[in-house]
């Protein structure tokens, strides 16, 4: 059933949820609800706590898309998200190599091959673009675990290109792109999945 979720993944502010509430107006889509993240501070567990979510979820769309067998399910972020900010948190030195250890053993003990995202729409804006919007967000909305530290941001973004160059699965890469521009590319592609 993996081939019926797809995936938003990218870096914070790259306006991730807010494509996926647009997408899901269309009655052929079906928004999955995140499970709540808990506030926490120290980096690794952070981490530890964000690839179990995304355990939870994971089979939350599982079960969504064996429900809903004539929509598409819609989920904002998956475990390669997690895989991004462990390499930036790594490369900051935020995190040792023994928890990088224990954070791939985790991952291999939850997630098997038939968990593992297939589609995923990666939105890869420039720095500058996100550093704008994150801004703009700050103006309405507090700032968010470390998103106001601008080197951790340019590590993130990175991560992320790196990650999704090395993976052989079917990826749509959205960079600067116009919002509503973004909507079709993302509904034209989509298309291929509505069968």
């Amino acid at each position: 059933m993996l081939n019926k979720i797809i995936y938003f993944s990218g870096v914070h502010g790259s306006g991730k949820s807010t494509l996926v509430k647009e997408i899901a107006k269309n009655d052929y889509f079906l928004e999955h609800k995140r499970v709540h993240s808990l506030t926490l501070d120290d980096t690794y567990i952070r981490a530890v706590w964000r690839l179990t979510k995304y355990y939870i979820e994971a089979q939350e769309q599982l079960v969504l898309s064996k429900d809903n067998e004539n929509k598409l399910i819609l989920g904002n972020r998956c475990v390669y998200d997690n895989f991004a900010y462990m390499n930036a948190f790594q490369k900051l030195h935020w995190v040792s190599d023994e928890e990088i250890k224990h954070h791939s053993d985790v991952f291999e003990a939850l997630f098997s091959k038939h968990l593992l995202p297939k589609y995923v729409i990666h939105l890869a804006p420039s720095f500058d673009w996100v550093k704008e919007r994150l801004e703009e967000r700050w103006k309405k909305e507090d700032k968010k675990w470390r998103e106001d530290n601008f080197k951790y941001l340019q590590k993130v973004i990175c991560a992320y290109d790196k990650l999704y160059d090395s993976l052989s699965i079917n990826i749509l890469r959205l960079e600067d792109i116009d919002y509503k521009e973004r909507i079709n590319i993302v509904l034209d592609w989509l298309k291929n999945y509505q069968k």
